[in-house]
């Protein structure tokens, strides 16, 4: 399948879209090939929409889509965790977030990224906006620190050895290439193995390089603490880490009392209201068009008060994966 064809599949499109009610501005917070804003711009006569993408590539893409819609469409090429200072003054006006996250079809397609283990090219795995590749991770951090990395952002059980083994290996050389990544994780399991062995480590490395669940963490603390009420946040995860992230938060902000049985039920103030409790899932018609789809998740939330209230990284319960995230920039 072509770039251009997938750009024309947003996940779960007719979902989404059944979600936004009496739109104003939409911000597209992850732009990507720009399926989500065409469409909305389309469907949405009287909207105007802002788009993000910390993919410099975007740009060219979103060029044509404001040449087409001059006064209704604006891009920025940024990450999402700094969408508020971006769009300040018109916060207040903006009646929907659309998030898609992950790792675009776009960026896993073009080889020279350094995404996919399916070719031999050098491994960057930078989604944009990044001052640290998957190559200098691998050469210049500790044991332990690779290690740790891979068991928790890949749930790989052989984490602590695919470590060793890539300490061991960079000690004649460094390691650059996709292949010779493979090779390494290949020497550390055992002969039999599922089909895809190098799929959680090279997730890892992915989602730590890009500090991913940092960028989803800053982004919805500081546009749910300051939105007006009626926002509404539409989130799509394909991974378990960031569905896990975005329910977590979504809890904290919508949920009145502490749910464990084996605590005291303590009151507190709530700003928006969870409609569903578990995330909807794309159609199996969906799912045969597009498989890169079955994964997908999509929760909602809406904002109904304005109380004062604020979000710790504690309050999510994943203060390891961000410290680990944050120490790779230290």
């Amino acid at each position: 399948m072509s770039l251009d064809r997938i750009s024309h599949y947003p996940v779960m499109l007719e979902e989404v879209k059944s979600l936004i009610k009496k739109p104003n501005i939409i911000v597209d917070s992850t732009f990507g090939g720009g399926g989500y804003s065409k469409d909305f711009l389309k469907h949405f006569q009287n909207c105007k929409v802002i788009a993000f993408d910390r993919d410099k590539s975007s740009e060219m893409r979103a060029e044509k889509l404001a040449n087409t819609n001059k006064s209704r469409f604006k891009f920025y090429n940024s990450k999402f965790s700094k969408i508020e200072k971006f769009i300040i003054n018109d916060l207040h006006n903006v009646t929907h977030f659309i998030y898609d996250l992950g790792v675009s079809n776009y960026q896993l397609k073009n080889l020279d990224r350094g995404f996919s283990y399916q070719s031999n090219s050098e491994l960057k795995m930078t989604m944009g906006i990044n001052d640290i590749t998957a190559t200098s991770l691998l050469n210049e951090r500790d044991e332990k620190f690779l290690a740790r990395i891979i068991k928790l952002f890949g749930d790989e059980k052989d984490a602590k050895k695919i470590a060793r083994n890539i300490i061991l290996f960079r000690k004649n050389k460094r390691i650059i290439s996709s292949d010779e990544l493979k090779k390494i994780i290949l020497k550390s399991k055992k002969k039999y193995q599922k089909k895809d062995p190098y799929a959680q480590t090279f997730q890892a490395l992915r989602m730590v390089v890009n500090q991913e669940l940092s960028e989803i963490f800053y982004s919805l603390k500081s546009l749910m603490e300051n939105c007006s009420i009626g926002t509404t946040f539409i989130i799509l995860s394909f991974h378990s880490l960031e569905d896990k992230l975005v329910k977590n938060i979504f809890n904290f902000f919508g949920k009145s009392v502490n749910q464990s049985r084996y605590l005291p039920q303590k009151e507190k103030k709530v700003n928006f209201k969870i409609f569903k409790k578990k995330p909807m899932v794309p159609k199996l018609s969906e799912i045969r068009l597009n498989p890169s789809s079955r994964s997908a998740k999509l929760r909602f939330i809406q904002k109904t008060n304005n109380h004062k209230i604020f979000i710790n990284k504690s309050d999510t319960k994943m203060e390891e994966f961000f410290d680990l995230e944050e120490k790779l920039y230290e």
